[in-house]
């Protein structure tokens, strides 16, 4: 279930509908979530999104991605949601033994340790395993450099569920 903090806009609503419904074709369910949309930026530390646990405990999606009407723009507002998505999907879902064996798929050295470069994280590359099998774009816009056989192979091991389409790149053997 998705709540708002203010009414999202009719541009923002309709982003937020789809990667829900992305989630909901691929059988996995979302915790309770609140987004937001912060085009200055401030919410996210600089980032294109953030998820965390507010003070009143509320799981909390924040895209800082503004929408100019372009094609680019909108792309990447909605790799940014599936991303902030699948962080949410894996607090409510993983446990630490989960991480130790996707941060292994993942060539990940720790799940979260900040001392790591973002995109060697493997809390972000589990993130962007979500972006790879659920966009509905054939072309991928990652942030991380991995095998797509890895990508997938921590998103079905986690999930139990297939990608979805359209046109997945091909995996390398």
């Amino acid at each position: 279930t998705v709540t708002d903090v203010e009414p999202l806009t009719d541009v923002d609503q309709p982003l937020v509908d789809w990667a829900t419904d992305r989630f909901a074709q691929a059988g996995l369910e979302l915790p309770e979530l609140t987004v937001r949309f912060d085009p200055s930026r401030d919410l996210c530390r600089t980032n294109d999104g953030r998820y965390h646990h507010a003070p009143n405990g509320d799981r909390v999606v924040t895209i800082c991605t503004q929408d100019s009407g372009t094609f680019a723009d909108q792309l990447t507002r909605r790799r940014t949601l599936l991303h902030e998505f699948g962080h949410a999907w894996d607090v409510a879902n993983m446990s630490a033994e989960d991480h130790d064996e996707l941060g292994r798929i993942l060539g990940a050295d720790a799940w979260n340790d900040h001392d790591d470069v973002w995109a060697d994280r493997g809390v972000e590359r589990f993130a962007e395993a979500f972006v790879f099998a659920l966009l509905d774009q054939p072309r991928r816009q990652l942030k991380v450099s991995l095998e797509c056989s890895d990508l997938l192979s921590a998103f079905s091991t986690a999930t139990g569920a297939e990608p979805l389409g359209p046109g997945l790149p091909p995996c390398a053997a």
